[in-house]
């Protein structure tokens, strides 16, 4: 066994013990796990030894992990610490998963998203799936909480070609921007081919940072879809701009996965449960969630 073969078995216990069903690529390539994850997320082989290969949130982490989240709630996906003040995080990203409010109640699906931490100086953002549980509008869309000031959903058709700055942190220079786009990813919106995917790019840098920013990208696969993905890339700029490297990453998506689930009785595989591709054919398709350091 190779020692990043080995290492990656280490950093597995901590989940395993917990109940998440996880799958470990032998040489997970930093370089082309992005693509990889996102070209066989829709092939129920790939999700064979994780359990059932539908509906269930798909995970990848830093290290290259794969696995699922099998019960419904609130679930810390990606936290740095403020290892200074021993309290508190720098940045934290939450995922709500739930099931939809018709349909198998073992199909789970990201719901909203909810990014905040000292970083952003007390405020936060929260981004959610059309039809989401009290999303009354019906729209995917955006809000931005001030401290113990809640404030209004905006909707992501009002928000489509231009970048708006969130956050500016004036003592430290980082800047958290964000923008909505159409398209698979930014400056491709007239060369769609598939879903026409509706994304929040939330970016966060330096002003007149020329590197790639770390950004997290939230979309909608396709209108209508009662779900969102997420994907949050470039953490590598973080260790350059701030010293924070890959180690000090926790969460479902980093190096720490202390949130594990268990398959519920009810949820798990059997001769009566429908085909996985059946069930992905109702539900449209699944939520999923990675992390990438390149």
């Amino acid at each position: 066994m190779s020692s990043a073969a080995a290492l990656l078995l280490l950093l597995v216990l901590p989940l395993a013990s917990q109940g998440v069903q996880v799958h470990v690529e032998a040489e997970p390539d930093p370089e082309k796990t992005p693509s990889h994850f996102e070209g066989h997320i829709d092939n129920p082989k790939y999700w064979t030894q994780t359990g059932p290969a539908a509906g269930d949130p798909k995970l990848q982490d830093l290290a290259g992990r794969r696995f699922q989240i099998h019960r419904p709630g609130e679930f810390s996906i990606l936290r740095i610490p403020n290892e200074k003040k021993h309290h508190g995080d720098l940045l934290e990203i939450r995922a709500d998963v739930q099931p939809n409010m018709i349909g198998d109640p073992c199909l789970l699906f990201i719901k909203k998203i909810t990014i905040g931490g000292s970083w952003f100086g007390g405020n936060s953002w929260k981004v959610r799936a059309q039809g989401a549980p009290g999303n009354d509008n019906e729209f995917f869309g955006i809000r931005w909480d001030k401290k113990k000031h809640e404030g209004h959903w905006r909707n992501f058709a009002n928000m489509t070609g231009w970048e708006e700055v969130l956050h500016k942190d004036e003592k430290s220079g980082r800047v958290t921007t964000v923008k909505s786009v159409i398209g698979r990813r930014e400056g491709r919106a007239q060369d769609i081919k598939g879903p026409y995917e509706h994304r929040f790019l939330i970016g966060v840098g330096m002003e007149g940072q020329k590197e790639k920013k770390t950004v997290i990208d939230i979309w909608q696969a396709k209108p209508g879809r009662q779900y969102v993905n997420i994907k949050v890339e470039h953490l590598s700029s973080l260790k350059r701009l701030w010293g924070v490297g890959s180690h000090d990453i926790e969460g479902l998506l980093g190096v720490d996965s202390h949130n594990g689930t268990e398959v519920r009785d009810e949820c798990k595989d059997g001769p009566e449960h429908v085909k996985a591709s059946e069930l992905l054919g109702v539900s449209g398709g699944m939520s999923r969630a990675s992390a990438h350091w390149a």
